[in-house]
């Protein structure tokens, strides 16, 4: 991420902290006052009452993906929480801990493995244009 960045625009960083004029997705409240250009973009998709402050998107253990509706129309999203595993849910091959009646809530990995990143969010750079700029 860099000074020609768009305002808005999210990118990943290995770093432990933002980059200059960054800001890492963390969910974090901002004075809208002080942080105009980029509510005018992001307004309150995060969170924020819009008046005073607005939130950035927290990405912490997220992977971001395009918004809206596919060609069939189911929307966009992807992923789950914890899945609470039971007698009738529990893997085979795996320890029998359900068959006892217990329940557990465990990690489980049904996709790809990656490497955790920081997401950052330019707060300050150059406007994105319309498509109707071009």
């Amino acid at each position: 991420m860099n000074a020609d960045d768009y305002i808005a625009s999210v990118g990943a960083t290995a770093g432990l902290f933002a980059p200059r004029n960054t800001a890492l997705c963390l969910g974090q409240t901002l004075p809208l006052m002080q942080n105009v250009a980029l509510f005018s973009l992001v307004g309150t998709d995060f969170g924020g009452d819009g008046y005073q402050n607005f939130q950035l998107p927290d990405l912490q253990g997220a992977v971001p993906f395009g918004t809206g509706t596919s060609a069939s129309g189911a929307s966009y999203a992807a992923g789950a929480g914890p899945i609470t595993l039971t007698a009738t849910t529990w893997p085979q091959g795996l320890p029998a801990q359900a068959a006892s009646g217990q329940t557990t809530t465990a990690p489980t990995t049904t996709g790809l493995t990656g490497i955790a990143l920081h997401w950052a969010i330019a707060l300050y750079g150059w406007w994105p244009p319309r498509p109707d700029d071009y």
